[in-house]
């Protein structure tokens, strides 16, 4: 009897050892929790107030992710380095928030297919990018005969806070992120390069600039047509052209942002026919050439509400030989005059 007692005894201990090694090792599990920006909250654009950690799921870079059946949104974490051979498409009507957890997803298949230009990262609907590491990287290597194949390609709504997008041996084609119309960019932080000839940035549609990098080593850091752009911080430079080249677009300058190109045979805001708007707060970190086209001289006008552009002036330079930066009181411009 009291052998049984003591066999019973010794196996409810044992079950007792192994319930509370399995609750230690599941307590061990870390949880991966931080706001949608990045590992910890910082107010900046449009971006402020209260942001709550999220928990976000693990993600092995090549399972179908699964969205909340409700709201069809997914909040998922980069586990490990991935090489993907086909698109990550992000469908309409559907939300994914992308922390890249200084992990990388790069491409090994033989090449995007193009469908009206192509990306590594398809967006239909929206997507927020963040890395709470820093070290983060979504990049596109691919030389193919594909014309316009992008890092990330997007129709909807792109949200980028931190990570590098990179595209590399661009063909002279692809962009690092390519935005078509009806979309929507706004770039927090992060990086966004290319080392190609065409530019990191190729905008079609609304775009925030408020912090970040972007580069592009032999071509433009951005390249717009008919859009409303603002950028209100950050660093944009370009190896060979101009740091933004303009067509159609409305861009408004705040904030201090550092805009600057290495080449020599052209501005590094070339503003086209277009007229730069100028808000109270710009103060860049560097001075900027300017060129234009057409018949109007004029380059820049106040956001509404600016009282006076006479000491943004300072701030601009004339690209082309012979001309210089002139501020006209009459009309409140800033203007290229021949001297």
């Amino acid at each position: 009897m009291n052998h049984k007692k003591l066999l019973l005894t010794l196996t409810l201990c044992l079950c007792a050892l192994l319930c509370m090694a399995v609750t230690a090792s599941a307590s061990e599990v870390p949880v991966h929790s931080h706001p949608v920006c990045g590992k910890t909250h910082t107010d900046i654009g449009d971006h402020t107030g209260t942001c709550e950690a999220v928990t976000w799921t693990a993600w092995d870079g090549t399972s179908e992710i699964t969205y909340d059946s409700t709201t069809k949104t997914a909040y998922i974490y980069l586990a490990d380095n991935v090489e993907i051979s086909n698109a990550l498409t992000i469908p309409q009507g559907h939300t994914l928030y992308l922390c890249l957890n200084g992990k990388t997803i790069s491409y090994n298949g033989e090449g995007i297919i193009y469908n009206n230009g192509g990306g590594l990262i398809y967006i239909n609907g929206a997507a927020t990018i963040c890395d709470c590491e820093n070290t983060g990287c979504i990049k596109y290597e691919k030389t193919q005969k594909y014309i316009q194949i992008s890092t990330i390609h997007s129709w909807g709504t792109l949200n980028l806070y931190g990570g590098t997008i990179s595209r590399m041996n661009a063909n002279d084609n692809g962009h690092a992120i390519r935005t078509r119309s009806g979309s929507e960019f706004n770039m927090y932080g992060g990086t966004v390069s290319n080392d190609g000839t065409t530019s990191a940035l190729y905008l079609e549609n609304a775009t925030n600039i408020y912090d970040g990098v972007i580069t592009c080593t032999n071509g433009r850091g951005i390249q717009t047509s008919g859009i409303n752009l603002l950028v209100a911080g950050g660093t944009i430079s370009a190896g060979e052209k101009e740091a933004i080249d303009l067509s159609a677009t409305v861009l408004t300058l705040s904030g201090q942002p550092t805009i600057t190109s290495a080449g020599t045979d052209s501005a590094v805001i070339d503003a086209g026919a277009d007229i730069i708007k100028i808000a109270d707060s710009f103060a860049p970190a560097r001075c900027i050439s300017v060129s234009k086209s057409g018949d109007n001289d004029t380059f820049a006008e106040p956001v509404e509400g600016v009282a006076s552009l006479a000491d943004k002036a300072q701030y601009f330079t004339s690209f082309e030989n012979g001309k210089f930066v002139a501020y006209d009181s009459a009309a409140n411009t800033l203007n290229l005059t021949t001297c």
